[in-house]
This record gives structure tokens, C-alpha cells and sequence, in this order.
């Protein structure tokens, strides 16, 4: 069931193997940050509209780069490039340090 989103555990199972788990209930216009290796999962209480975003410093490419290798050993395909983001990255970088030597 890994890399499935119909995949959740309920928290006292995560608890009984010693997984440290918490809980955050998030208002409207708050943001929950999901750190990377994290397992995180939601769960609506009433009516609610939501929205999804995944973002990332450029700091955390590494992490990236970890999942990607972790994915290729389980034969699972990724959803982003990493390669991709870390050219755009590279690229805005260069621009950015362009841009300051003209000044």
C-alpha cells in the first residue's frame, strides 16, 4: 500500500511501534508544513473546501534527490523531475548572479 493515497494508518498503530506521531488542526488561512520523510495524512471534519500545494526550498533539494533514489529502488515513478527542478534552480541562480553584476 505504500505510495497509494488511499493508504492511512490510524495514529495508535504508528504509536504501539514507537513512531512519534502529533496532531495539528489547521484554520482557515493557516499552512501546515510537511517536512521531508514525513508521513502525513488529512482527514476533513464537516464540510470544507481544501487545497493542496507542494513547495519546497531550494535547500531542500537534497532531500529530493533522496527520494528519487528511494523511489528508483522501489520501481516507483515520481510525480516531479528532480532533475528538472534542480536545472530551474541552477538557471534562476545564474540569472540572479547576472543580474547583480550589472549593478
Amino acid at each position: 500500500l505504500l505510495h497509494k493515497l488511499v493508504t492511512q494508518l490510524s495514529p495508535s498503530i504508528l504509536k504501539a511501534a514507537g513512531v512519534p506521531t502529533y496532531r495539528a488542526v489547521q484554520k482557515a488561512g493557516e499552512f501546515v508544513v510537511t517536512f521531508p520523510r514525513a508521513y502525513h495524512t488529512g482527514f476533513n471534519c464537516g464540510f470544507n473546501c481544501a487545497e493542496a500545494v507542494n513547495v519546497a526550498p531550494v535547500d531542500w533539494l537534497p532531500h529530493g534527490q533522496s527520494a528519487v533514489e528511494l523511489y528508483r529502488e522501489q520501481h516507483h515513478k515520481t510525480s516531479v523531475s528532480h532533475d528538472k527542478l534542480l536545472i530551474g534552480a541552477a538557471k534562476q541562480a545564474l540569472r540572479t548572479l547576472k543580474e547583480e553584476n550589472r549593478e
